[in-house]
């Protein structure tokens, strides 16, 4: 019983160390969408300063499974330059309403955040009023299993009546 536990032990942090997607903003890759499903509910999302022919760029991210995970942000590598801006929007992006997350040069912060329960649709912006920038940001764009929904198996043993009172069953839950 103990090596099939760490197998499954085992075979859960294989698949953490898989490589995730990586996608680098450029001029071409404005107004890209991606289905978190089809890459893997994991992806690096890059930009490093290059020339946007926009002063606005955006790249789309859906999560089809509202009801059981959300999508969050968790920025590796943050270095912007004052012509910069990185917005997060749920749902749509929109002059007239705050970001749900901005930065901008000396104002960036490495805390990870996550969608509100059913955002199925995450927009990253990157403003920029300059051709080119020193700028290296480097985001890690996942899903997360919302609170109470990360159990998929729960393995129940039962204890020798002696023990009852003490412990009715023994939980073992996959990380996540």
């Amino acid at each position: 019983m103990g090596k099939w536990i760490s197998f499954l032990v085992l075979a859960g942090n294989m698949l953490v160390l898989a490589s995730a997607r990586e996608i680098r903003v450029t001029s071409s890759a404005c107004n890209d969408y991606y289905d978190m499903d089809d890459v893997g509910e994991d992806v690096y999302l890059e930009y490093s300063g290059n020339r946007l022919n926009k002063d606005e760029c955006h790249v789309q991210f859906q999560n089809f499974r509202t009801f059981e995970k959300q999508i969050c942000v968790k920025p590796q590598k943050i270095n912007l330059s004052c012509s910069t801006k990185v917005e997060y929007f749920r749902h749509f992006i929109s002059e007239y309403l705050d970001p749900a997350k901005q930065f901008t040069c000396g104002q960036a912060s490495f805390d990870e955040w996550c969608g509100p329960t059913r955002t199925n649709r995450l927009y990253i912006v990157f403003r920029t009023s300059s051709s080119s920038s020193s700028d290296n940001i480097r985001l890690h764009i996942y899903l997360k299993y919302l609170p109470g929904k990360f159990l998929k198996k729960i393995f129940c043993f039962s204890f020798p009546r002696k023990l009852m009172g003490k412990f009715k069953n023994i939980f073992i839950m996959p990380s996540t």
